[in-house]
């Protein structure tokens, strides 16, 4: 009999480690703020990195005091690309202080550049994330 309950209590903790490893697991995938990247730009479709590039990205204040970023978008391609910008504004806790932004369509012919600038409406907003999709899907 004891040889039973040990064999009972075996299986009942390779269960639970089992399902500890699953659960830290699936934790790992949840995205968390911390694994947001702020004053970032992230592309969501991945084949447009080899497409577009960011340059000269600058943080500043607007005239309103508010947080402007500026940037050149370079199509370095040889088609015409349409893109499509949305912008996120947080604060130093990475909390969300305005809603994202719509996104805003851009059409870059082959080998130019086009002036991002983009400015929050709330003062709180002091971080950034921005994102790049295809727009000509």
């Amino acid at each position: 009999m004891l040889y039973i309950d040990n064999k009972i209590s075996q299986l009942k903790t390779r269960n639970l480690l089992v399902n500890a490893f699953f659960f830290l697991l699936l934790a790992a995938c949840v995205n968390t703020p911390e694994q947001l990247k702020l004053n970032s730009v992230q592309f969501i479709d991945f084949d447009l990195r080899k497409l577009v590039t960011v340059d000269n990205l600058t943080i500043s204040k607007s005239e309103t005091g508010n947080t402007q970023v500026n940037m050149l978008l370079q199509n370095i391609s040889k088609q015409p690309l349409i893109i499509e910008v949305s912008v996120g504004w947080y604060d130093a806790n990475f909390i969300a202080t305005e809603d994202s932004s719509r996104w805003q369509q851009l059409t870059i012919s082959p080998f130019q550049t086009q002036v991002l600038q983009v400015s929050a409406t709330s003062s709180k907003s002091s971080h950034f994330v921005i994102n790049i999709r295809n727009g000509g899907s």
